[in-house]
């Protein structure tokens, strides 16, 4: 197996130094009090968001507002209540790895619900980053939100939670083995698969109650959340691509990735007891791969590439000699051969990875054309 020299991260990876935006979150419930005797319950929910505050960019919504539905019996959510909640402590978590940071914050409020009705509770803003990989469309919001079922409500038994971050950053070519930082009690029946995430908002400045404003009404605007269409080859299943050869079985990532980008994915994860569904919940979140510097030669004489993006003519310093492809978003070298100063691919349009091999090394670098 080849063996990959890493580069430093303003030439490889520009733009994680602006993806300043929200990058998913995870809802969960306690259970406070069963009331048998008026066939209520009360329960606290949490609400984690995740935000990238490289430059600072879309901040936590100071109060943010929750929806509260009920599923009628024509298997249609009507909206019942908001919550209009502060949000608590932000913290940060530091990644070595690009110098790279992670912000998260909670919302939590309690609510109590009548048995006999299963229940969604939703959240909806804008704005993910437009660097996105795997996804398709420009001012992709964020629906979060979590399902409590009425056997929930009768079981003193709180819903699964996350105790750490999920797989969040990882350098390109390294072994990956992540396993989903999930607990739960015990005696929970507790499965988790690839799922897509959802969508909502966009960046239309407008206090009224357009749903695809930055904050959508959650009044009007309520589940089912839309799904986002994922570019050619990718999928909600496959939310890496063939491209890369990270995989989802039983928990756990495993495999690597093999070209930087940005790449959302979701997790459903659904608990039950005694066969009975308690709760369904959706964790949305975003991996960054990364080409980093590891040696002090490579940032004495880092490869430069430019302009990127390029309407074709591409100029390349400390590569003159050593092998190129050109590989597409499908995984396919369209092109290959020497490096000079310079190369021309102006017959070529959209997201590329330029590869260059020197002997038994190689970097692979993120590089838009457009005509």
């Amino acid at each position: 197996m080849k063996n990959f020299i890493l580069l430093s991260l303003f030439i490889s990876y520009p733009f994680i130094l602006s993806a300043d935006h929200i990058i998913g979150g995870f809802a969960s419930y306690e259970i406070i009090e069963i009331d048998s005797a008026n066939n209520q319950s009360t329960i606290e929910v949490s609400f984690r968001l995740y935000r990238d505050p490289n430059s600072g960019g879309t901040g936590f919504d100071r109060f943010a507002d929750f929806g509260l539905y009920a599923l009628n019996t024509s298997g249609e959510f009507e909206f019942l209540n908001t919550f209009n909640e502060l949000h608590g402590p932000i913290t940060s978590s530091e990644f070595a790895i690009a110098s790279f940071t992670i912000e998260s914050t909670e919302y939590i409020f309690e609510t109590t619900l009548d048995h006999g009705q299963d229940y969604l509770i939703g959240y909806q803003r804008c704005c993910r980053s437009r660097q996105i990989n795997n996804l398709t469309g420009t001012d992709l919001g964020i629906a979060l939100q979590i399902e409590i079922m009425s056997d929930a409500l009768v079981t003193p038994l709180d819903s699964p939670d996350l105790n750490n971050l999920p797989l969040s950053i990882v350098r390109v070519g390294d072994p990956i083995v992540s396993t989903l930082p999930i607990v739960a009690d015990d005696i929970l029946n507790v499965s988790t698969e690839l799922a897509s995430v959802l969508i909502s908002a966009g960046a239309i400045n407008d206090p009224s109650d357009c749903c695809e404003c930055i904050i959508p009404n959650p009044r009007t605007c309520f589940p089912p959340f839309s799904m986002p269409a994922y570019r050619d080859l990718f999928s909600a299943e496959n939310p890496f691509g063939d491209i890369n050869d990270l995989a989802y079985t039983d928990d756990t990532f495993t495999g690597k990735m093999n070209i930087s980008g940005s790449y959302q994915y979701g997790i459903g994860v659904e608990s039950s007891f005694n066969s009975q569904l308690l709760s369904r919940q959706l964790l949305d979140y975003n991996l960054i791969s990364v080409v980093t510097t590891s040696t002090s030669d490579n940032l004495a004489n880092p490869i430069t590439i430019f302009p990127n993006p390029s309407s074709g003519i591409v100029h390349l310093e400390n590569a003159t000699g050593l092998e190129y492809e050109l590989i597409n978003i499908h995984g396919q070298a369209v092109e290959q051969g020497m490096v000079e100063k310079q190369l021309n691919l102006e017959k070529y349009s959209g997201l590329f990875y330029l590869k260059l091999i020197d002997g038994e090394s190689e970097t692979v670098h993120r590089l838009v054309l457009q005509p």
